[in-house]
């Protein structure tokens, strides 16, 4: 996790320093896009349930008729830097689905 928190602190700063007049955070290219799902051995489809993406999104962005908004492209750099561990916290962060094995969870919040 610590890598994480470290590649997550330099993508903010690259961030702030460009809104500051900085180079800041350059967007990723669709061939980076595409080669890193590539390099991380998943389709589109894996890609975006792994990571919360729209596919249409994705899609776009890979053909280069859209341009990832920044706080995308930052995602993309940590997904570049921590694949498996931003994997992990995708996965953390999202909503709550309840399943006959867990309702009981979901009722002890209630």
């Amino acid at each position: 996790m610590k890598h994480l928190l470290d590649a997550g602190v330099e993508a903010l700063e690259l961030t702030l320093n460009r809104r500051n007049g900085g180079g800041g955070l350059p967007p990723f290219s669709p061939k980076r896009m595409k080669d890193l799902r590539f390099r991380l051995g998943q389709t589109q489809q894996q890609f975006c349930a792994n990571y919360a993406f729209d596919i249409n999104s994705l899609k776009s962005w890979e053909t280069g008729r859209r341009i990832p908004e920044q706080s995308n492209t930052l995602l993309f750099l940590l997904i570049e830097r921590e694949p498996i561990e931003m994997q992990k916290f995708v996965a953390g962060v999202r909503p709550f689905a309840p399943t006959s094995s867990n309702r009981h969870l979901e009722e002890s919040v209630i």
